[in-house]
């Protein structure tokens, strides 16, 4: 089934690069992009799905209810949130990581400084 599919995506290109040009291929690319991405999107929500069916019927195991109970209350949460506390939020994320950045210049300085001596 593979071989198939490869052999009819080939065909497509040589037939598209014939029609339309050069752009043919980049045409086939972005179409390609377009269909992982949703088959992507795709495999996530099923996955969702079968946590929510393990834990309704009561296969899951501890960490995965966690998880999902975690994952529910972000989603509520970022349902529930206005624009002015999304930018407090934002802020709040973006001193974070420039302290964490200001701690690892720190410490990266620190480690070649003992390097050197």
């Amino acid at each position: 089934m593979v071989i198939v599919g490869i052999i009819m995506a080939v065909i497509l290109s040589i037939f598209s690069y014939v029609i339309i040009g050069p752009l043919g291929g980049v045409i086939i690319l972005s179409i390609l992009f377009g269909i992982v991405f949703d088959i992507y999107h795709r495999t996530k929500e099923i996955h969702s799905d079968v946590k929510r069916i393990k834990q309704h019927l009561g296969i899951a195991n501890d960490e995965e209810i966690e998880l999902l109970q975690i994952e529910e209350e972000i989603i509520d949460e970022l349902d529930n949130i206005d624009s002015e506390e999304l930018e407090r939020v934002n802020e709040e994320i973006e001193k974070e990581l420039n302290d964490l950045l200001d701690e690892e210049e720190h410490f990266s300085k620190d480690s070649s400084k003992r390097k050197d001596n």
